[in-house]
C-alpha cells in the first residue's frame, strides 16, 4: 500500500475483515484508541474549537519535565512521515540509505527530498510478513 492506503478496498479484494487487516501505510494506530487516550479527549473536547498550538509548547515542556530534559531538547512532528523528513533533512547532506522492499513509500520520498541523496534497496523474500 501507499501512504494513506485504502484498507477497506485491500479488506474487499482479499475477502477479509478490515479489523483483520494491520495499515501501517498510514498515521494511524492500527490496535485503535487506548482508553487513557479516550478519557483525556473527553475531558479536553471543549477545547476543540480552537486552533491548536503550532508550537507545541505545554505539551513539549510536559514531556521535558517527565524525561528531566530542558522543553528545547524535546523535537515533536505532526505524525511519522514529518518527523521522517525532518530527520533525514537535519543530516545536512545527501544520505545514502539501504531501503527494504517492500516498505514505507515515504522512506523513499523523504530520502529523494534530499538533493544528491541515493537509495540501495534490498528486495525482502516472498513470505515478508510483520
Amino acid at each position: 500500500m501507499i501512504h494513506g492506503g485504502d484498507a477497506l478496498a485491500f479488506a474487499r479484494e482479499k475477502k477479509i475483515d478490515v479489523g483483520e487487516v494491520l495499515d501501517f501505510s498510514a498515521n494511524i494506530n492500527p490496535y485503535g484508541i487506548h482508553p487513557t487516550i479516550v478519557r483525556a479527549l473527553q475531558e479536553e473536547i471543549t477545547h476543540l474549537v480552537h486552533y491548536p498550538d503550532v508550537r507545541y509548547q505545554r505539551l513539549r515542556e510536559d514531556i521535558a519535565k517527565k524525561v528531566k530534559v530542558q522543553p528545547q531538547e524535546v523535537f515533536l512532528a505532526n505524525g511519522a512521515v514529518a518527523m521522517l523528513y525532518h530527520c533525514i533533512q537535519a543530516m545536512g547532506r545527501p544520505v545514502h540509505a539501504l531501503l527494504p522492499v517492500p516498505s514505507f513509500l515515504e522512506y523513499e520520498r523523504a530520502v529523494q527530498a534530499v538533493e544528491g541523496s541515493k537509495i540501495s534497496y534490498y528486495e525482502m523474500d516472498g513470505d515478508f510478513q510483520v
